[in-house]
């Protein structure tokens, strides 16, 4: 909740803050792992394009 509150403060929405926040935590979980935040998050956006709604729970 503190990286929300920290991040936050640079939106002018707590929508803008909490995207953000969720955005700093898969890149993070990325880099403590080993993968590419980029590499990962582009994989992720092209098979999101790909998928119906109801189909994402499948990835």
């Amino acid at each position: 909740m503190l990286l929300v509150e920290k991040i936050g403060c640079f939106f002018t929405s707590n929508n803008g803050g909490h995207t953000a926040a969720i955005f700093a935590s898969i890149i993070q979980s990325c880099k403590q792992n080993g993968v590419n935040p980029s590499a990962y998050l582009t994989y992720v956006i092209k098979k999101l394009a790909d998928k119906s709604y109801s189909e994402i729970d499948d990835l």
